[in-house]
């Protein structure tokens, strides 16, 4: 089990908050993955960012990110991972039956996942924020913000496991 993370905890934070002033100056942010590269050789893994634009579709996106797995391969083995991007979700106890983008109770939120390999850890945040009539970002609540902690079932969703794709196969 992995003790120290180079990319989950107070980094985590940082870029957080990067990617929070980013919106408020641009008003949108790129889907971004960073990644944490054990490299051959190397003391300590290297942080890289790579601009990511995975489909909707949840078997599409598995074969998007396993196919990133790949690519990242060539230079080195992936231990950490975080995805930030900015999108809409729906708060409800009620699954949605309509389409988040036209469903009445949506949110827009920017939102942060993280992994780490071996699956005991795991970074999740979400930030909600709206648009004045101006198109300022004006800051909701933060539901969650969860840097670094233990995988649990209750802190764990679909778009956290998704990034158990960029991770080599457990043999």
């Amino acid at each position: 089990m992995e003790t120290h993370s180079f990319l989950l905890g107070a980094r985590a934070q940082e870029i957080f908050e990067e990617h929070k002033s980013e919106l408020v100056q641009d008003g949108s942010v790129a889907q971004v993955i960073y990644a944490a590269l054990e490299e051959p050789g190397a003391k300590e893994p290297a942080i890289i960012t790579v601009m990511v634009a995975p489909p909707n579709d949840t078997g599409e996106k598995k074969r998007y990110f396993t196919a990133l797995r790949e690519q990242l391969r060539n230079k080195g083995t992936v231990r950490e991972a975080l995805f930030v991007f900015e999108g809409w979700v729906v708060v409800s106890s009620v699954r949605p039956t309509k389409s988040i983008s036209t469903h009445p109770d949506r949110r827009e939120v920017l939102a942060m996942m993280g992994r780490n390999s071996d699956k005991s850890r795991v970074t999740r945040v979400q930030q909600f924020f709206s648009r004045s009539p101006g198109g300022a970002i004006v800051w909701e609540e933060m539901p969650l913000a969860h840097f670094d902690v233990p995988a649990t079932a209750d802190i764990v969703s679909p778009m956290v496991e998704i990034l158990d794709y960029l991770f080599p196969p457990v043999n």
